[in-house]
């Protein structure tokens, strides 16, 4: 356990909620009471240092400092649930990280070597592509870098090497949550639909790393609007990604989608997250909603 996380920061007003979600023991942390009626992204752009630093000191302190976790799954909602404009955080946890394998065993860090082969990094392959070819933006304490799977996210590292959140200096803590805000800003993104952190066994790789993900059909306007260069880096990365192994795309086992729950503030035509809503927007799919509820 990190230093940081031993004792109480100053007290703050964080509400925190168990139960168990799919089968997992969940942890959801509200957002910080002065923001709670803004984004995600304007708490983290406008929130005074000391706010912002005692918010996320007063999560890994509950997380890490009174229940000792080590292995968790934390994920940042820009739209914690469904009928809320409010953003939270939800911690995954429990017996759910006994099936994790825990972070690739590789002999190079793809956060910290330039040269380091991606398919050493992602553990199957073989491609000239290196981690420099996919680094987009280089911030004081941190990098930025499109998605070694060409998913649809971008990925925040810090650039000395740790593992744990806890493990920031308050000044890295702080320009870790600015960045994230800055980088979406820098690439013309509106928002996000989630921002997940792992620790412990949930962790794929060795290096603590923000995977912020976006809307698919806004990421692919994102990757429109880059140079000519870094596009054909993308679709050289995407071809290569085509030809691995299923099971190390990063897309997860193959089950039965669900469509998504309908937007209860977009038929009331409230809702401010447009396309990066985590609710289906799908007219037929709410009229059956409601006629199923009787209404």
């Amino acid at each position: 356990m990190s230093e940081s996380t031993a004792e109480a920061p100053e007290s703050i007003s964080i509400d925190v909620r168990d139960y168990t979600e799919r089968g997992q023991p969940t942890i959801e942390f509200s957002a910080h009471k002065d923001y709670d009626k803004k984004s995600f992204l304007q708490f983290v752009s406008e929130a005074p240092s000391e706010q912002l630093l005692a918010y996320f000191r007063a999560v890994l302190y509950e997380l890490e400092g009174k229940r000792k976790l080590e292995e968790y799954h934390l994920k940042v909602f820009a739209q914690l649930r469904r009928g809320s404009e409010g953003w939270g955080i939800k911690v995954f946890h429990g017996e759910a990280s006994n099936d994790k394998d825990g972070p690739l065993d590789a002999q190079q860090c793809m956060s910290c070597e330039m040269d380091c082969p991606l398919s050493v990094g992602v553990g199957a392959g073989d491609t000239s592509l290196c981690s420099k070819d996919t680094l987009i933006q280089v911030f004081e304490h941190h990098n930025a870098w499109i998605d070694a799977k060409a998913r649809p996210l971008l990925v925040l590292t810090p650039k000395r090497h740790v593992r744990r959140l806890a493990d920031l200096s308050d000044v890295e803590l702080e320009a870790f949550w600015r960045n994230a805000g800055e980088l979406l800003t820098a690439n013309n993104l509106p928002g996000f639909t989630s921002a997940i952190l792992n620790h412990g066994k949930f962790q794929n790789h060795a290096h603590l790393h923000l995977k912020i993900r976006i809307h698919p059909d806004i990421f692919s306007e994102c990757v429109g609007s880059w140079c000519e260069e870094r596009r054909a880096t993308y679709q050289r990365l995407k071809r290569w990604v085509a030809s691995l192994p299923y099971e190390k795309r990063g897309i997860g086992p193959m089950r039965k989608r669900q469509a998504p729950e309908p937007c209860r503030n977009f038929s009331r035509g409230q809702c401010r997250y447009g396309s990066n809503c985590r609710f289906s927007h799908d007219s037929h799919q709410m009229s059956r909603a409601y006629q199923h509820q009787g209404r």
